[in-house]
């Protein structure tokens, strides 16, 4: 039989459409719970039962990518990744009750809060209520040192602030109190306590009151309060919102209290810092010798 051209084109053509398509394997590509990774596409790595095979464990998916899992390089030995929810940095003071890489202040106990609880739920609402008020009157206390103090040039305005953060730091000893009489016998809360209340806390009291009462001619102050309040208290104040958190346990997310910038640049024991865990110039047992301590 003679196939003339367009006979023999025809026949070409039917049979390169049946032949299957050919896909383009790429050596790096995940395959995790049946799901192909490609450029621009996100993909959860994580299977039906809870872990997702990958047949690449350096995980190094190409182009844009998202890897939903977070756990890339994580593996358990098998081939088989992990899920790890990503860990938040605690200098905001938030975790995610799994894993914390928040930076602790010394005397800041274990390592994780995602351990049983220690205390029933009411008293565990009690000392978080404490914790997230305690934090919240650093913040207005820093607010004042930090953006309002240095900037007010009316009397009035920068007493009526400074009775302001005055009042808020005196409010901290009642969080302070509610912490104290659940955790009793922690000795990283004794040890915070110890430095707390040799003087730390109550320069911090004392000088806010002097600015509060005489003004900007006190202003000083400000800078007295960060050489004090940036080495002895705040850490301390860290260190009991970890021991608490660790106490509530069940995850409980571990606080830090606010800080003004200032912080930043104070080195104990230099260009008149504290000393860590030294009792400020001029206290004893707690108290301003020689003048007023109003708490």
């Amino acid at each position: 039989m003679r196939l003339n051209v367009v006979t023999l084109t025809l026949i070409l053509a039917v049979t390169a459409a049946a032949a299957p398509a050919r896909t383009n394997e790429n050596p790096n590509s995940n395959t995790n719970s049946g799901n192909i990774n490609s450029n621009g596409n996100t993909s959860n790595n994580s299977s039906g039962n809870g872990s997702s095979n990958n047949n690449n464990r350096g995980n190094s998916n190409s182009g844009n990518n998202t890897n939903l899992s977070t756990s890339s390089g994580n593996s358990n030995g098998s081939g088989t990744n992990v899920f790890q929810p990503a860990s938040n940095t605690a200098n905001n003071g938030a975790q995610n009750g799994n894993k914390t890489t928040d930076n602790a202040a010394p005397q800041n106990g274990a390592n994780s809060a995602n351990q049983p609880s220690q205390v029933d739920a009411a008293t565990a609402a009690l000392m978080s209520t404490a914790v997230n008020a305690w934090m919240m009157d650093t913040g207005v206390v820093s607010n004042f040192l930090l953006n309002i103090g240095n900037s007010l040039t009316d009397e009035m305005t920068f007493k009526n602030q400074a009775q302001i953060a005055h009042s808020a730091e005196v409010d901290e000893l009642t969080h302070k109190a509610v912490l104290d009489q659940f955790m009793p016998n922690n000795v990283n809360v004794q040890k915070a306590n110890s430095t707390l209340s040799n003087g730390a806390f109550q320069l911090v009291v004392d000088r806010l009151e002097d600015m509060a009462m005489q003004g900007r001619s006190q202003i000083q102050g400000i800078t007295d309060i960060n050489n004090d309040r940036c080495v002895n208290v705040l850490p301390n104040i860290d260190a009991y919102m970890r021991e608490a958190a660790l106490t509530i346990g069940n995850g409980q997310p571990i606080q830090q209290s606010v800080r003004p910038s200032a912080c930043a640049n104070i080195i104990p024991g230099q260009s008149g810092a504290a000393q860590v865990g030294m009792p400020p110039a001029g206290y004893v047992n707690g108290k301003l010798q020689n003048g007023n301590s109003n708490t």
